[in-house]
């Protein structure tokens, strides 16, 4: 009698172990699912935003398109972050509220550690047939890069509320560059330019 007693102890702990374990598995899976389908759609748009407007003033052959400049936008953010100066020529170029929104202490680590980088679908820019994705080890290989006309990009970064989106370009051909960052509005569902807010020529 005692011993049926205690195999049916044992045996009840044990499906409520299985149980435990199960329900966790299903946790973790669901967990993984959801950060597989993340949804790229404003990121491609405001790229093509971007390469729209760095195409505007070249007419010729393919240009070749790079998403290589990342650490610049994530040493502009930290040079706004701890420089007095920069932040205040900023907050008076763009208004204290978007100021605020956007640069805030806060808001500027969210967007440092947001790592927004994705396989780029070369079929999802709209200048598809005009840009030519260039990869470093192509670039190794392609004697003619230093005469064709090159956009290089960083991934979009967009704010925690969704409303601005930052994105640092260069344009140009080789020793005739000049580049800068955009900060971009969405309203309405759209994404609009709203200002360079760092610029700079070679």
């Amino acid at each position: 009698m005692y011993m049926n007693l205690i195999q049916k102890v044992m045996l009840l702990t044990h499906q409520r172990h299985v149980t435990k374990i199960l329900m966790l598995l299903l946790l973790m899976s669901s967990c993984s699912s959801s950060k597989k389908h993340v949804d790229n759609s404003d990121s491609y748009e405001l790229i093509n935003i971007q390469i729209e407007r760095n195409l505007v003033n070249f007419e010729g052959e393919n240009s070749l398109l790079g998403f290589d400049i990342n650490g610049y936008l994530v040493d502009y953010l930290k040079k706004i972050k701890n420089d007095d100066f920069n932040a205040s020529s900023l907050k008076n170029k763009i208004g204290v509220s978007i100021f605020d929104e956007v640069f805030s202490t806060s808001e500027i680590k969210y967007l440092k550690g947001d790592n927004n980088q994705f396989d780029i679908d070369s079929s999802k820019l709209t200048s598809h047939n005009n840009v030519e994705l260039i990869l470093e080890e192509v670039k190794k290989e392609n004697q003619d890069i230093d005469s064709k006309f090159k956009i290089h990009l960083s991934y979009p970064k967009i704010t925690s509320n969704s409303k601005y989106g930052l994105i640092a370009y260069a344009f140009g051909f080789t020793y005739s560059m000049e580049g800068g960052i955009n900060l971009y509005e969405k309203k309405n569902g759209k994404w609009r330019f709203l200002k360079t807010i760092d610029y700079w020529v070679e």
